[in-house]
């Protein structure tokens, strides 16, 4: 879909060059996207920023989900199926004649993270102080195998009630081999997960259902998000949400992949770049609380101020707005995302020697004049907000030695601006642009 305005721009007698008249101007408007988890959230959603969704899956297909990167032991469950973990006890031999007695309530529920993919439920109660303890077992270097330490009970969708433990990671750390029994110690029986059957996956997973594994991830080269139901903190209790996690991986040598940030339309008049942004490993920052509901008008409320800038996993950096969620009716997020870039491009890379903006900031006023050596052809100028909607687009000529132009702005709020310039068959150069009252 294109939009029209109407915007007067005045070229010439301007460092001698020539005035032209105002015209319509065509602009594209903001790529404007969206992803549905279907009625009721029933599938989970891979998303690429730059190709868009990758693929989905049945949300309830599996129940345990274990790590596939080298060096971590994540192992997560399946909390919104229904799949709830609590702690035993800390003593692995106690697997035959733990109860349940006074460790069953809300209170002592474990929880998968919702700030590193690392940290399942299983991986909760891990000292962080202790680099080989992954929560449910310990890493012994000479051996390279992870030896479980501790006993968990758990409570599948089904409402059946097991206990549970890890017994080793072995074979150079990639099969986990569990234990699972009812509470009175009958059907006890064991299975393993080779993590190598999933290579290139975050996850490989399991399904009690069909007491097999399940591989249900695309490869994790392919997304940067993915949409999906999670617990997290809401004023101080564990709720279910729905929102957006992002696909990066820590490793015991570092980590890698989309990184992100939020910014409120308040502060943005003091972002002159993404550069000046301190972009988080968290996966959650996109998360959920960019919306709210209104328990009075029933609808959902979008938070219009708020801005996120996510860098994908090739480092390409976007700006994404949420502007509509359609809740449990259809699972759909609507939102704007458009490509900004993380830092000023060369002038070289326009083909020109200089470019001056002034004043800035200003009441509406804003002047260019750029020199070159060669420069032929139409020079794209397009002003846009900081959230990446396309306000304006004006078009000049450039003659030989470089442009000249004015834009009048007047009718802008406002805020900080985006302003690009991009000469024909070049790199755009890139200028920050406050306009005041």
């Amino acid at each position: 879909m294109k939009k029209i305005f109407y915007a007067t721009l005045f070229l010439g007698l301007f460092s001698g060059f020539l005035l032209v008249g105002s015209q319509p101007l065509h602009a594209q408007t903001l790529a404007t996207d969206s992803v549905s988890m279907g009625p009721n959230y029933a599938q989970d959603v891979w998303y690429s920023l730059s190709t868009g969704e990758v693929a989905r899956r049945d949300a309830n297909n599996w129940d345990l989900a274990f790590q596939v990167e080298a060096r971590e032991a994540g192992i997560r469950v399946n909390e919104i199926k229904g799949v709830a973990l609590y702690l035993a006890s800390t003593n692995f031999a106690d697997f035959e004649t733990v109860d349940t007695t006074g460790k069953i309530s809300e209170a002592l529920r474990l929880h998968n993270s919702d700030t590193s993919w690392n940290y399942g439920a299983f991986n909760s109660v891990r000292s962080f102080q202790n680099p080989f303890d992954y929560g449910w077992g310990l890493y012994d270097q000479p051996t390279n195998t992870v030896s479980g330490t501790k006993v968990y009970f758990l409570k599948l969708a089904d409402t059946s009630w097991h206990k549970i433990r890890i017994l080793t990671l072995t074979e150079r750390a990639n099969v986990f081999t569990l234990e699972r029994a009812n509470l009175d110690n009958s059907n006890r029986d064991t299975f393993t997960v080779d993590r190598r059957d999933f290579t290139g996956k975050r996850f490989g997973y399991w399904s009690f259902a069909t007491n097999a594994t399940l591989d249900r991830e695309p490869a994790a080269a392919a997304w940067d998000l993915k949409f999906t139901r999670y617990y997290t903190l809401v004023q101080g209790l564990y709720y279910p949400v729905a929102g957006v996690l992002a696909n990066y991986s820590r490793t015991f040598f570092g980590g890698a992949g989309v990184t992100s940030t939020q910014v409120n339309d308040a502060d943005t008049s003091k972002v002159k770049s993404d550069n000046d942004l301190v972009f988080n490993s968290n996966i959650s920052i996109l998360g959920a609380d960019w919306k709210s509901f209104d328990n009075n008008t029933f609808q959902w409320n979008i938070a219009d101020d708020i801005v996120y800038f996510v860098r994908d996993l090739s480092g390409k950096s976007w700006r994404i707005v949420f502007t509509g969620f359609g809740g449990g009716t259809n699972g759909t997020f609507v939102f704007n995302r458009i490509p900004t870039p993380t830092s000023r491009n060369s002038l070289a890379a326009a083909g020109l020697n200089s470019l001056n903006a002034w004043p800035n900031p200003s009441a509406g006023e804003l002047n260019l004049d750029a020199t070159a050596t060669q420069l032929s052809g139409n020079v794209t100028i397009s002003v846009s907000a900081i959230d990446g909607r396309l306000i304006e687009q004006h078009n000049t000529q450039a003659t030989g030695n470089g442009f000249a132009a004015q834009l009048q702005l007047k009718d802008l709020p406002t805020g900080l601006y985006l302003v690009s310039v991009q000469p024909e068959g070049r790199s755009a150069i890139w200028l920050r642009w406050v306009k005041t009252n």
